[in-house]
């Protein structure tokens, strides 16, 4: 699960340098934080979710240390009613692309490598 956004990351890369302001968006999850693990489940969603926020923070720390004007982000879209939940949420798609979107919009580098709900909120590691 992790492979794919880092090396959509790597070879998008030299046209996000072209960027005034690029940015790399990571869909995550809240089942990825340890801090919210409290019942346990999921594992391999899990962990692939937490690995993929390493990875996120890691490019994060790099492209800053370079000085290049890139955010990386990680969000968790919600408790969306998907196949994957059996249906059972208490966000809707609508609400949560709508609140994905504005963050990305209004996403600027000091952001970088933060981990937001759809809402907004920080997300704990």
């Amino acid at each position: 699960m992790t492979v794919g956004p880092f090396l959509a990351t790597k070879y998008f890369l030299p046209n996000l340098k072209k960027s005034d302001a690029g940015k790399v968006i990571n869909i995550s999850s809240l089942l990825a934080s340890i801090s919210e693990n409290d019942f346990g489940q999921f594992v391999s969603y899990r962990t692939a979710k937490a690995a993929l926020n390493m990875e996120t923070v890691t490019i994060a720390h790099e492209l800053k240390a370079k000085n290049l004007n890139i955010t990386m982000l990680m969000l968790d879209p919600g408790d969306i009613p998907t196949r994957l939940t059996k249906w059972v949420g208490n966000t809707s798609m609508l609400s949560s692309v709508n609140g994905m979107v504005k963050i990305i919009e209004e996403a600027t580098l000091d952001m970088s490598g933060s981990y937001l709900s759809w809402n907004g909120n920080r997300v704990t590691f």
